[in-house]
């Protein structure tokens, strides 16, 4: 749907359910900078539920309504539509998250975490509500936080200071960046939950100077207060290479590689196996050096992840990178025509055998030594008849 109609039909609504409505957040400051978005955050002052469902009826779609934040999606195909009720919030402690309540618009805009994102646009009348001169720090390209505590009471912020100075090319405000420092010189990122950490981490692998903003990150202290490291300039060496791939996942992986993880952070299993096995990788790089037929390559690197493979292929020096992409390409591919039947038909009793058997033909075609099944059928033979051959 185009932006026209939807704006339309929420004037309409507006009149319906005798409320205002306005554009705020990233999508209205993206507006007022000529950058296209897809998504929409859309504000209203009362019955959030009941626009919310007449505007996922208008788009033959479902309304996700949070109760307890007072907030709502809107999913499409390919993107979203987020409704919110004007809010105030309470942080009962620092990096907590807040107690919320319904309030006016001011309110709402005043607990934003910058300046930029703390403006609302009346979709009926286009009268732009600015309290704190956001628009003016937009074209002095400044993020500012709108109080001292910002940080304090929510240290993701930090994380959306550098993804937005960076993204845009802006300058994070004097005072601002003082407060940034001292809330991570008192290590409240810390307190932070590891749901809300990953999920900022995986908005800066995204983005396409996610390089710069974790370099800044690392800089400022962000991550020696988290894991209790700083990145080097190896790392972003290699970073360069796994960012040029364009794959978040992948960028995502080798940064969390380079830290001991807490226990239960909540990263998936897949991800899990990929950093297990990128960090196992440093002590078979000498036996890298030694492998040279494929099979020997293939049972080198078939106890690694895909994703650990792919990063290693763009970091690793050229002969073991070779290597490693022989191995993704062409031999991980490769496939016998027997299995467990054909061994069984030889009167042989189900076991750990079997496995054995059919690696030691996988890894002759591999080489080359059989090619058809014939070859395979006379292999296995062989080895049955001669057990230790």
């Amino acid at each position: 749907m185009s932006k026209r109609k939807l704006f339309n039909y929420l004037k309409q609504v507006s009149k319906k359910y005798e409320t205002k409505i306005y554009l705020v957040g990233g999508p209205l400051r993206d507006e007022f900078l000529g950058i296209k978005t897809k998504d929409w955050d859309i504000l209203v002052e009362k019955n959030i539920r009941a626009i919310g469902k007449n505007l996922a009826n208008f788009l033959n779609t479902k309304f996700l309504f949070y109760k307890d934040f007072y907030t709502g999606t809107i999913p499409l195909n390919n993107h979203h539509i987020d409704i919110a009720q004007t809010r105030g919030e309470i942080y009962p402690k620092p990096a907590a998250l807040p107690l919320v309540f319904t309030a006016d618009l001011i309110s709402d805009l005043s607990r934003r975490d910058f300046t930029i994102n703390a403006m609302a646009k009346d979709l009926v009348t286009g009268e732009l509500i600015d309290p704190f001169c956001g628009l003016s720090d937009l074209k002095k390209r400044l993020v500012r936080a709108l109080h001292p505590k910002s940080f304090f009471d929510d240290p993701t912020r930090i994380f959306r200071a550098i993804r937005f100075a960076e993204r845009f090319g802006f300058k994070i405000e004097p005072k601002t960046l003082n407060w940034l420092r001292i809330a991570i010189k008192k290590r409240l990122p810390s307190l932070l939950s590891g749901e809300r950490v990953l999920n900022e981490l995986r908005l800066i692998t995204k983005e396409a100077r996610s390089e710069r903003m974790i370099r800044r990150l690392s800089d400022e202290g962000l991550f020696y207060s988290l894991f209790g490291k700083r990145l080097n300039k190896t790392f972003f060496q290699q970073f360069r290479r796994v960012a040029k791939s364009g794959d978040a996942n992948l960028k995502l992986i080798h940064l969390l590689a380079q830290f001991k993880l807490p226990t239960k952070f909540p990263i998936t299993k897949q991800e899990a196996n990929a950093i297990r096995d990128y960090q196992r990788f440093p002590k078979f790089r000498r036996v890298m050096n030694k492998v040279g037929k494929p099979s020997e390559i293939y049972q080198a690197f078939r106890g690694f992840s895909a994703e650990a493979l792919q990063i290693l292929k763009l970091v690793e020096k050229p002969s073991v990178a070779a290597k490693i992409n022989d191995y993704l390409e062409k031999y991980q591919t490769i496939k016998i025509h027997l299995g467990g039947d054909d061994i069984k038909a030889l009167g042989i009793k189900p076991g750990a055998i079997y496995g054995k058997l059919l690696d030691h033909i996988l890894f002759a075609k591999l080489d080359g030594a059989v090619k058809t099944r014939a070859d395979e059928i006379r292999l296995l033979k062989e080895m049955v008849k001669n057990p230790r051959g």
